[in-house]
């Protein structure tokens, strides 16, 4: 056969095809674990940073080390508030992922719309992180946190303090951090929700009103300054859906039940 002649090319070109097409595939294959180990180090680094735990410099063994000895995750059902054991429900594990529940459809439930969510449907199961305290320290809980802004779905943690010596859910629940890990949103607009010094606003306000109501809001003006944080400059549709997914995460339809009906020894056990 010719070099030069049409067959000869095509057989070339797909050789060429199927050689690259293994190559590919086999580094794909090769770079699964890497990349599963990744996704764990930038999950347990943003719950260890919304609870003040994460340290600028801290290698990837110490972020690992922190979270295995401080943190200890729950699987709660979120229509009912109750922590349940994997071993007892069939549809979950130990190892129950829940943003890949998300594109499950026998794991979801759909959100009413009056709920004011944007996002159809959550799943039926969902996780929160307890932070172990240090003595003196209060205990902490790590919530994870999505919904739309402007051009993207937002996901995040956001961390509260937990005072079990308050009776009023005002006092009892306190914002300690929030952090975006995953975004699209325009890079100093909506974007400023990766800005220090606006996630520096969250830590000490109240994430409910004395009726259960969550009350954080993301605005221009301050109504009251212990619910208060600053809407970002040019970003109002970002800064509305941050509000928006915390008050639905704070909620009923969110951790709102677990909540309300969190015991110490919840903790406690969790902790130890």
């Amino acid at each position: 056969m010719s070099k030069d002649s049409f067959g000869y090319v095509v057989t070339v070109a797909a050789a060429l095809c199927v050689a690259c097409s293994i190559v590919v595939s086999t580094a794909a294959v090769g770079l699964s674990g890497l990349q599963a180990a990744n996704k764990l180090l930038d999950k347990n680094k943003n719950v260890l940073m919304a609870a003040g735990l994460a340290t600028p410099g801290m290698s990837g063994d110490d972020i690992n080390a922190t979270f295995d000895e401080k943190v200890t995750k729950l699987i709660i059902d979120r229509e009912t508030g109750d922590v349940v054991n994997p071993d007892e429900v069939e549809a979950i594990t130990a190892d129950y992922d829940q943003r890949a529940a998300e594109k499950k459809p026998e794991l979801t439930v759909d959100i009413p719309a009056e709920a004011g969510y944007l996002i159809g449907s959550e799943p039926k199961y969902v996780t929160a992180y307890v932070i172990s305290p240090e003595a003196g320290e209060l205990p902490q809980l790590v919530l994870p946190i999505r919904g739309k802004g402007l051009w993207s779905t937002l996901y995040g943690f956001l961390a509260l303090k937990v005072d079990f010596g308050q009776l009023d859910p005002s006092e009892r629940f306190v914002v300690n951090g929030i952090t975006y890990y995953e975004h699209a949103e325009t890079p100093g607009l909506g974007g400023e929700v990766d800005n220090p010094n606006w996630k520096a606003q969250w830590p000490d306000l109240k994430a409910f009103d004395s009726e259960w109501t969550p009350k954080i809001a993301v605005s221009k003006s301050v109504a009251d300054p212990d619910y208060h944080v600053d809407a970002m400059a040019g970003a109002t549709i970002t800064s509305d859906g941050v509000e928006n997914m915390v008050q639905f995460w704070l909620g009923d339809y969110g951790f709102g039940k677990f909540l309300k009906g969190l015991e110490p020894d919840v903790i406690q056990t969790a902790a130890n």
